[in-house]
């Protein structure tokens, strides 16, 4: 079994040998989306309008690990897709971000391994990246996919009716980034998403840990938590996140 409360450098797919089956109480994780692109690089320090105007460059090439053949990113999502659900528990959940044109690929994957989809969950960004070719509406909307195993109960706590929308507004990461990771997600959304299918002690994995945003809200909320990141810029980014956050309170 991989250490607990650690955030492990490497590939998820040879590390997770190391989680028994059904061990796992709560997967949550962003992988790649595959969307790069190596020739969109846009200087918004020279836009005319000062609401679009920014220092840093607008760049969409995250790297190699988000560029890959249309059938090996299928192959790879399938791969990790299949260990997920051999170490999540009956009754355990999978949370996953995924771009939006291709989500239901993880539905349509997970029920042969016995995940039934529950939602689809929106999160949607206040404060979208401006359009510059102005030929499509805005991207706003991140999609997050939710299943759970087998046939026992879920864990799903209710809160009150107006904070139980399959939605969530907050902003991007331009407004609450901890770290230069392009594609950290909010510790808000993580937060309300933990509280709602893990309980106080649950065991959380994140194979893609990126900038430890899950691993943070676990520490915060009272979870135990095992993290995988291949990337070493990353890997090290979250680690030193990680060891800043000191605070281990119990929140419900």
């Amino acid at each position: 079994m991989l250490e607990i409360n650690q955030i492990h450098h490497g590939d998820c797919l040879e590390l997770m040998k190391e989680i028994p089956d059904n061990s796992i109480d709560c997967i949550i994780t962003d992988p790649p989306y595959n969307i790069s692109q190596k020739d969109f690089n846009v200087d918004r320090s020279k836009c005319k309008s000062k609401s679009m105007r920014r220092k840093s460059k607008l760049v969409y090439d995250f790297g190699e690990w988000d560029n890959k053949s249309r059938k090996d990113f299928l192959e790879f999502t399938y791969s990790w897709i299949k260990e997920c659900c051999r170490v999540l528990k009956d009754g355990g959940t999978i949370i996953s971000f995924f771009d939006n044109k291709e989500i239901s690929y993880l539905g349509w994957v997970s029920k042969e391994f016995g995940i039934k989809t529950r939602a689809i969950f929106s999160w949607c960004k206040s404060n979208p990246v401006p359009s510059f070719k102005k030929v499509n509406y805005l991207s706003s909307i991140e999609l997050i996919w939710i299943g759970s195993k087998g046939e026992k109960t879920w864990t799903f706590n209710f809160k009150q009716q107006k904070e139980m929308k399959n939605f969530m507004i907050t902003a991007n990461k331009s407004a609450y980034g901890e770290t230069k990771h392009p594609t950290e997600k909010p510790k808000e959304l993580i937060n309300h998403l933990l509280q709602i299918h893990t309980n106080v002690g649950d065991l959380v994995l994140d194979i893609f840990s990126g900038s430890g945003t899950t691993a943070v809200c676990c520490k915060e909320l009272g979870r135990i938590f095992i993290g995988i990141e291949k990337e070493r810029e990353y890997f090290e980014m979250a680690q030193k996140r990680l060891s800043q956050n000191t605070l281990m309170e119990v929140k419900q």
